[in-house]
């Protein structure tokens, strides 16, 4: 698991695919967390590098 701090607050992050395509940023709804775009990755890394986070109070980051 990645993370990353700012003023105390640690925000769960992952980055899926190949780093020379072009970044595409993926975030969470209400309620739920970066796993919500698990079914769709499989199409999307084909043509980009997937950044997914965890909102604050979702998932693995802090509330």
């Amino acid at each position: 698991m990645a993370f990353v701090t700012r003023d105390k607050v640690r925000l769960y992050w992952r980055a899926d695919g190949d780093e020379g395509k072009p970044p595409l940023l993926f975030l969470n709804s209400l309620g739920t967390d970066h796993a919500m775009w698990d079914a769709v990755m499989p199409l999307v890394m084909r043509d980009f590098r997937v950044l997914r986070m965890d909102t604050r109070g979702h998932g693995a980051s802090d509330a």
